[in-house]
């Protein structure tokens, strides 16, 4: 099991990617096959054909969790990280970001087994599109690198619902084995929904996790549309109810809607000038960082949502998703 510094207030896990960042023009996307706005998984073979026509490419480390993990390090925050990298350059450099922004990673890297690269393509009109393949280090996570909670539970426990579709050779998922170790409920469970196609495949177990423990979700709509059905306010909170959970969905520029079986309300983004914005890479990552960092400092649900607007928007002023302080 993976020791967490006394010191974490935040132990997040993910996948630990390096990110491909290339502006692109819509005939390219639509070559890739590849649907705006979404995460999409590939062949290696295909991911390497496409790379190979890239221009122009920065390589930043990234994955979902990782840049919210480097986001509330650089707030000041106590940060440790699970994933996995390969033992390769890729990995080094994602390590080396670590670093610098003072989160725990001390994960061993998955011999034989390259970093995950991940394509992150981006529309003149600003938006991001994900293209990975999953034969790669970051799908090696493994029963033995959960964290040891015994030892100390940090105050959130933050991971990505990727984790679901990892499973042991008994055929229970990461994600589960997570949520069944965590000690009580005075510890803050976010789970945080990617990629529409793996939420279909995986509901059910999400579903479970959901059920078992008051937790919070966040995701955009599409993911929410994916995971219940709808992405509509009042179907959502009667399932909010139902399940004893609170939902985050981000709305892109239309800014972000809390849901629970308590409350449920809209928070406008800001007008912002579209030539200052470089991209959306990251502002969902960016937006739970600052929703995490309103619950550390023990605020109300509503100025934790205005805290991850209000990151999510900074993270628009620089290219990818690393790294930017706020608030």
């Amino acid at each position: 099991m993976s020791i967490i510094p006394d010191s974490s207030e935040v132990v997040l896990l993910g996948l630990a990617n390096m990110d491909a960042l290339a502006y692109i023009d819509e005939d390219f996307l639509n070559r890739c096959g590849a649907r705006k706005g979404t995460t999409v998984a590939i062949s290696g073979r295909l991911l390497s054909r496409i790379a190979e026509q890239l221009e122009d490419v920065s390589y930043i480390p990234g994955g979902s969790a990782a840049n919210t993990a480097a986001s509330l390090a650089s707030h000041g925050h106590k940060v440790s990280f699970i994933g996995k990298v390969g033992d390769d350059a890729h990995g080094q450099s994602f390590r080396d970001a670590f670093k610098s922004t003072g989160v725990h990673f001390d994960t061993p890297p998955e011999a034989g087994k390259d970093t995950s690269l991940c394509l992150v393509l981006v529309t003149p009109d600003k938006e991001q599109s994900f293209l990975y393949c999953a034969d790669a280090a970051a799908w090696q996570l493994e029963e033995q690198d959960l964290p040891d909670f015994s030892a100390h539970c940090p105050r959130i426990v933050y991971a990505e619902a990727y984790l679901a579709t990892i499973q042991d050779k008994s055929g229970v998922n990461l994600l589960s084995m997570l949520e069944s170790a965590l000690p009580d409920e005075n510890n803050e469970l976010v789970i945080n929904i990617v990629d529409s196609a793996y939420l279909s495949a995986y509901k059910s177990h999400i579903f479970e996790i959901l059920r078992a423990r008051h937790c919070t979700l966040i995701g955009n709509h599409f993911e929410f549309l994916s995971l219940f059905g709808t992405d509509e306010n009042a179907g959502l909170q009667s399932q909010a109810i139902d399940m004893d959970c609170d939902f985050i969905i981000t709305r892109g520029a239309h800014g972000l809607s809390f849901i629970s079986k308590d409350e449920c309300f809209d928070l406008k983004a800001p007008d912002i000038d579209f030539d200052t914005i470089i991209d959306t890479v990251g502002a969902g990552d960016y937006c739970a960082a600052g929703f995490m960092h309103g619950l550390l400092q023990n605020h109300d649900k509503r100025r934790c949502c205005e805290l991850g607007i209000e990151f999510a928007t900074e993270s628009l002023k620089i290219p990818g998703a690393r790294a930017v302080k706020a608030g």
